[in-house]
């Protein structure tokens, strides 16, 4: 970090300023983990016990029937509920910071699998229930639509707080710590 062996002056300001540039890196470290928490907050798990116990009731719920003007509203009720699980459980952060592609996929694979459970465990005949696999696919494309959304959102917030990091970093530093800059010089 220093300037001295490339050219620079070796000054005592530059001391100064590498204690400068390790204290704003290890900032930028800790609001990168601060703005994608690791673990569920009570609001979030809250919603997604009850999300996903509503979720089981309603399409186990025996002779259900949807009065709506629209021709299969089931299917899209599936791929709203499905996805709002998956989202929810995503929020959750079960396996990872909440936002990171590791909770997302994953989040995204077990919601997958519980959809594909869901929808094969209404076949006992007391149910009055069917299965089918039009609504295993709205079931899919409802988890999948929400995973991408969640992907959206973490990089479009990492994009924006590694944005506004530099930019904060830039500011207090004149650049100073800028590699960029450094190798220009």
């Amino acid at each position: 970090r220093s300037r001295r062996g490339r050219g620079g002056r070796g000054r005592a300001g530059d001391d100064r300023n590498d204690a400068r540039c390790a204290r704003l890196e290890r900032g930028i470290r800790v609001a990168a983990v601060s703005f994608s928490t690791r673990r569920a907050t009570p609001i979030a798990a809250a919603f997604f016990g009850f999300w996903a116990g509503l979720t089981f009731t309603v399409t186990h719920w025996p002779r259900l029937k949807i009065v709506t003007p629209i021709e299969r509203p089931d299917l899209v009720a599936h791929m709203i509920a499905f996805g709002t699980w998956t989202f929810a459980a995503t929020m959750c952060a079960f396996f990872g910071p909440r936002f990171s592609v590791r909770n997302v996929l994953v989040s995204a694979l077990v919601a997958a699998v519980y959809a594909s459970f869901d929808e094969a465990s209404q076949f006992p005949a007391f149910l009055g229930r069917t299965v089918g696999w039009d609504d295993w696919a709205f079931n899919q494309a409802g988890v999948w639509t929400a995973a991408a959304v969640c992907l959206v959102i973490g990089v479009t917030r990492r994009g924006s707080a590694d944005s506004s990091l530099a930019a904060r970093r830039a500011d207090e530093t004149g650049d100073a710590c800028s590699p960029t800059l450094q190798q220009n010089q």
